[in-house]
C-alpha cells in the first residue's frame, strides 16, 4: 500500500465517466488515510466499485469489502448494533442505533454514513423538540444521525461545543434528505435539501429549513474539514415541529 496514498472510491452506475455524483463517492480523508464507503443498492443487479487514485502516477491499494446481514445476531463490521444480539442500554431497529433520551450519545458505535446513522426517536412518542444528543468528531471521523419529519415541519439543528471546547475551524453541518418517501425508509442515499440555510455564531454551524416539503427520513451529517488534531466533543439539538 502506497503510504502517501488519496484514494476515492465510487460506486457504479451512480457515478460514470460522463456524470458524477458526490452522494456515490467517499473521498473525505486525504492523502495517507483509509476511506470508508458504504451504500445500499436500491436495484438488483451488479454494482462496480471504483478507485481512482489523486496521487500522480497512481498508488497501490488494499480493499476490504464486507457485506454485513442485519438480523444474523453479529455485529459486522459497518452496523452500529444487530437487533438479533440484545445489549444493555442499547435500543436496536434494524441494526441502526436508537438514541430516545436527552443527551444519549453516539460514541462508541460506527455511524459515519447513512446507512449505519443513529436514528433520532424521543421516548414515548414524544415529539423530536429541542432534542440534544451528544458525540465527538475528529480524524477522519464525521457523524451521521436520521429522524423523521412529516410536510410542513419546520427542522432546526445546532452544534455547540461540550466540556470546555470551542467550535474549531472547517466544523459543519447539513441537512440531508432520502429520497425514499414511503417505508422502508434509510434504504437510498441521501441528498442535500433544498432550501436549507446555514449561519454561523462563534464558529458552531446552525441548520434551519423553514418547511419541510413533503414527509421523509432526514439526515444530519457533522464533519470538521480538516481533520482537527483532537477530537470535537459537541453538542447537537434537534427540533422539527409545525411553525
Amino acid at each position: 500500500v502506497t503510504p502517501d496514498a488519496d484514494p476515492a472510491i465510487y460506486v457504479l452506475p451512480v457515478c460514470t465517466t460522463l456524470q458524477c455524483s458526490t452522494a456515490g463517492a467517499s473521498d473525505l480523508c486525504g492523502a495517507g488515510r483509509s476511506e470508508h464507503f458504504s451504500f445500499r443498492p436500491v436495484t438488483d443487479g451488479v454494482h462496480l466499485i471504483g478507485i481512482d487514485s489523486k496521487v500522480r502516477g497512481g498508488a497501490a491499494y488494499a480493499v476490504t469489502v464486507v457485506r454485513p446481514v442485519c438480523g444474523n445476531g453479529t455485529i459486522e463490521h459497518g452496523e452500529p448494533c444487530d437487533d438479533a444480539r440484545p445489549q444493555s442500554e442499547v435500543e436496536c431497529e434494524r441494526c441502526h442505533k436508537v438514541l430516545s433520551r436527552a443527551m444519549a450519545s453516539e460514541a462508541g458505535v460506527a455511524n459515519d454514513d447513512y446507512v449505519n446513522a443513529m436514528v433520532l426517536r424521543p421516548a414515548a412518542g414524544a415529539p423530536l423538540q429541542m432534542f440534544p444528543v451528544t458525540g465527538t468528531v475528529g480524524g477522519c471521523d464525521l457523524d451521521m444521525f436520521s429522524f423523521d419529519a412529516a410536510e410542513g415541519d419546520a427542522i432546526t439543528a445546532t452544534v455547540t461545543p461540550r466540556n470546555g471546547a470551542t467550535c474549531p475551524p472547517g466544523l459543519s453541518l447539513s441537512l440531508l434528505r432520502s429520497d425514499i418517501a414511503t417505508p422502508p425508509a434509510l434504504t437510498d442515499v441521501p441528498v442535500a435539501v433544498p432550501g436549507a440555510m446555514v449561519t454561523m455564531t462563534d464558529g458552531c454551524p446552525t441548520v434551519t429549513l423553514p418547511r419541510a416539503a413533503r414527509a421523509a427520513t432526514w439526515f444530519l451529517q457533522v464533519t470538521v474539514r480538516p481533520a482537527p488534531t483532537v477530537e470535537f466533543p459537541y453538542t447537537l439539538t434537534v427540533d422539527a415541529r409545525r411553525p
